[in-house]
């Protein structure tokens, strides 16, 4: 499935799902697309909601590669984008809105008021930085702050659909927020959750990863299907007991690396030795898992373990442990 799904994605509307579903008897139709990316833009996720009055979309991609067929796709409908809503404060996801709105014109952007104030400094950051030297002149170079912020659990409208932002606050970004479509009972996770692929801690949060995963699982049902930010949807509960399994193995190897003797240079990080050691483990466990097309080893040496590292050795200092 995930093999045909990559292959989909590479069709110029590029819909490698599209399901309809009703959970309101009194509610409207909604329809739910979706755009994949291939691996070379990280195998992105975009979702758009189809009604009888229009689209809403969540979350807007990265490359112009792939936000004009997504463009061209919703034009075919012959209904107006009537809102952007945007799960976390990731290039990935919130780089494809100025396109959009020169396609669409001014069209609402939604998100989190965390999400908002943080999208134009990662933008600078990831263009200074090495995430933007594969694509060149296709790395988006100006952000769109969303102008419209629903507070956590608000319930608003577009299209004639309704919708509801839950905040979990700093995850696997420095905000991630899900957000439900109350007509069809779908959640759309962003980055908060992945089907059958690398949990991303690089950012040195993985024990407020656990928290928000337990959150998830505390307060919708099993059953509910998570339309994660990347890679296929899937059961909620499955998601949730494979992203948790996960980030708990991951920390337990660092953890073990960083306890064992003789492991530390002088300044207290990891020898290299054993950094090379434990990116050959965290590898092995992330054998069958998608890795945005990174690779295991990469995407656990450079990807996960410098923020993994970091945030273990603090706890490790300070005593703290995660209670997830």
């Amino acid at each position: 499935m995930l093999r045909k799904n990559l292959l989909a994605s590479l069709l110029v509307a590029a819909l490698a799902a599209s399901t309809s579903t009703l959970a309101d008897p009194e509610g409207p139709a909604v329809r739910i697309h979706r755009y994949a990316t291939t691996d070379h833009s990280w195998g992105v996720n975009a979702y758009w909601l189809e009604s009888d009055q229009g689209i809403v979309l969540v979350d807007a991609l990265l490359l112009g590669s792939d936000v004009r067929p997504l463009i061209g796709a919703i034009r075919s409908t012959g209904k107006p984008l009537a809102g952007i809503l945007i799960t976390h404060p990731h290039v990935d996801h919130f780089g494809g809105v100025p396109l959009l709105r020169e396609a669409f014109g001014p069209v609402p952007v939604y998100s989190t008021g965390e999400t908002a104030t943080r999208i134009e400094r990662v933008l600078s950051q990831a263009r200074a930085g090495a995430w933007s030297k594969p694509f060149g002149d296709e790395f988006p170079t100006v952000a769109v702050v969303p102008d419209h912020q629903p507070a956590s659990g608000e319930e608003f409208s577009l299209a004639g659909m309704r919708f509801r932002f839950r905040d979990l606050g700093p995850m696997e970004a420095g905000d991630n927020a899900v957000v439900e479509n109350l007509d069809t009972g779908a959640l759309f996770t962003g980055d908060a959750t992945v089907f059958r692929a690398m949990v991303f801690v690089g950012e040195g949060r993985s024990c407020r990863v656990l928290k928000g995963l337990a959150v998830l699982g505390r307060d919708y049902p099993a059953s509910t299907i998570a339309y994660s930010g990347h890679y296929d949807p899937a059961p909620l509960h499955t998601v949730l007991e494979g992203n948790i399994a996960q980030v708990r193995a991951m920390r337990k190897l660092m953890a073990e690396s960083l306890a064992a003797s003789d492991s530390r240079a002088a300044d207290g990080a990891l020898k290299e030795t054993v950094r090379a050691d434990l990116a050959a483990r965290m590898a092995n466990l992330l054998q069958g898992h998608l890795t945005y097309g990174f690779g295991a080893q990469v995407a656990a040496y450079e990807l996960n373990m410098p923020g993994l590292e970091s945030e273990l050795a603090k706890e490790s200092s300070t005593g703290e442990a995660c209670q997830d």
